[in-house]
């Protein structure tokens, strides 16, 4: 028997319920903002509902941006991603084609080497 489903939400007083919802919403937007200026979100066909609900308003309003976001970004999975990611591999990799590809600036990876252990 699985346990019952619990809706902690709105099991908090109401002003607490409304803060815990403001900061979600907060933290949403400071990675959404920035990354809709992305070759992702500017080019990839499944973002086109949203650049034009975003076009059409015309407007810096963050809670229609958030509406919209909403509304219109449907769940990705990795073919959503993948023509994009291909430029990372192209030969040559031109720093044009990756520069703001996901998020704004250019990719930062760390090569972490694995740690052998001995016996």
């Amino acid at each position: 028997m699985s346990p019952p489903v619990s809706h902690l939400l709105n099991s908090l007083p109401a002003d607490l319920s409304q803060q815990l919802k403001g900061h979600v919403n907060q933290a949403l937007l400071g990675f959404t903002r920035p990354n809709s200026t992305s070759q992702f979100a500017q080019n990839a066909p499944v973002l086109a509902k949203f650049r034009e609900a975003i076009a059409q308003d015309n407007s810096k309003d963050d809670t229609a941006f958030m509406r919209h976001f909403r509304a219109l970004v449907p769940i990705t999975s990795y073919e959503h991603y993948e023509p994009f990611v291909a430029k990372f591999f192209a030969t040559p990799c031109q720093e044009v084609d990756v520069k703001d590809m996901l998020a704004p600036g250019l990719p930062c990876f760390q090569y972490q080497p694995q740690i052998k252990r001995g016996l």
